[in-house]
């Protein structure tokens, strides 16, 4: 491929993949603020949403495919099969599953076989913009009433429990249609301040989000985002801490900050609030932590999907019983498999990629992982932290916000490694040459 072509495709790459993160992002305003309770608007949204990765096939499928490379085809292969189990309710249940099976990994394949055609500096600079927005909107939501219009969800006639709250504030969702919108955006979130960290970004603007990002995770009140928000926080500045200075300068400017705050708050009296309106966001998350505890919903939130997973009760385990037949879209769309009703209840991705595909299935996404384990060029320690933390923790197949998220996230941080081993790659070479020259 020549020169031009190649920058064409590297242009329209770029501005493809801005578009997919800004309808990500922003699809949930037409749902719930625009076309509201317009299921059938929806219904086309959230569609337009789960193909969208594979527009990735059009753009390059000519060039380094991964449908070309083997463990990509078994893994279309194996998934053609279990579409098309006979035990599945209808066809379109079976469509649907392969096309939420593969979206991550169609996405998430062309940028391994192609790192050098995804330009990250637009996407970080949109991403620092969408971070702002988010985190305002979502302080304002708190604080409304359960029934203000921007707290309302995309589908308001099939919510029995109303708005869900923490404490005395509202669960923020932003921008998005449902609670687990923001929450994918959060995982986002952590992905792009590591990767302004490595890219030398602003100290004060880091030390901004970095804050930001907690309180909107406590906002959330979801001990997932926090838990994960603290992980991806804890991992990047015990990666980063060892090979740069910016770290230390942010410890140096947050007690700045710290002592400004509070100086300002004693002699204004927080007159704003903020003071006090953080530490209700975190009162409010941490009764709730306490509540749950208590109850043992806490305990049994992570082992139980282990633990049905590992003592699985269905009576397919093998190959499941078709793909998509969990899949709620799919559900309320074409009906429920007597199948899956005799199973009864289930929630958490492990359980339902083993109902759906059995635990051939379910191996087969370990070997994915191993992977991208090999593919990525972040550091080893951090590597497998976050790929296990993703595999036992995030959805990947049910939540289709993840898959473009997380997809941009880890290509965010991957792509400033591999910018910085360029770069030192570079300068080795112009020493080299510098050196070859002067013995000439």
């Amino acid at each position: 491929m020549n020169i031009i072509k190649y920058k064409a495709l590297q242009s329209t790459l770029t501005k493809f993949t801005l578009s997919l993160l800004l309808f990500t992002t922003f699809s949930g305003t037409l749902r719930k603020w625009v076309f509201v309770d317009n299921s059938a608007v929806g219904n086309i949204i959230l569609f337009m949403q789960i193909v969208c990765p594979f527009v990735f096939v059009l753009l390059l499928g000519k060039i380094q495919n991964p449908f070309k490379r083997p463990i990509f085809i078994w893994y279309s292969f194996l998934l053609i099969l279990l579409a098309f189990n006979p035990m599945n309710l209808t066809y379109f249940h079976g469509i649907l599953g392969l096309l939420l099976h593969l979206g991550f990994w169609v996405i998430m394949g062309f940028y391994i076989y192609n790192p050098d055609l995804f330009k990250v500096e637009v996407l970080i600079k949109a991403g620092i913009v969408l971070a702002i927005i988010e985190i305002v909107l979502g302080y304002i939501q708190y604080f409304l009433s359960p029934l203000h219009f921007l707290n309302r969800y995309a589908d308001m006639k099939q919510i029995t429990g109303g708005i869900a709250t923490v404490g005395d504030g509202v669960r923020v969702t932003g921008t998005f249609s449902y609670l687990g919108g923001y929450y994918s955006f959060m995982m986002f979130y952590s992905f792009l301040i590591w990767a302004l960290l490595r890219r030398n970004y602003n100290g004060l603007l880091l030390l901004v989000l970095i804050i930001g990002g907690l309180v909107a995770s406590f906002m959330s009140g979801s001990r997932s985002v926090v838990f994960t928000y603290i992980v991806f926080s804890l991992l990047m500045f015990i990666q980063e801490g060892r090979s740069t200075t910016l770290v230390r300068r942010l410890v140096l400017q947050a007690l700045g900050i710290g002592i400004i705050a509070i100086s300002v708050s004693f002699f204004l009296g927080d007159r704003f609030g903020v003071e006090e309106k953080v530490g209700i966001s975190y009162s409010n998350f941490s009764g709730r932590v306490q509540s749950t505890r208590s109850s043992g919903e806490e305990e049994s939130r992570i082992l139980e999907p282990i633990k049905e997973t590992i003592f699985f009760r269905g009576d397919y385990p093998l190959l499941g019983i078709g793909l998509g037949s969990t899949y709620q879209g799919a559900l309320a769309l074409f009906g429920t498999s007597a199948y899956l009703t005799n199973y009864g209840y289930y929630e958490e991705e492990w359980e339902r990629i083993v109902l759906e595909g059995g635990f051939v299935l379910f191996f087969f996404k370990i070997f994915l992982f191993a992977f991208l384990y090999r593919h990525l060029v972040i550091p080893k320690f951090s590597k497998v932290v976050l790929l296990i933390y993703i595999f036992i923790f995030v959805p990947l197949v049910f939540n289709v916000y993840n898959v473009v998220f997380l997809f941009i996230g880890i290509m965010l941080l991957d792509k400033s490694y591999r910018l910085e081993k360029s770069a030192v790659s570079n300068a080795e070479r112009s020493v080299t040459n510098s050196s070859v020259s002067s013995l000439v």
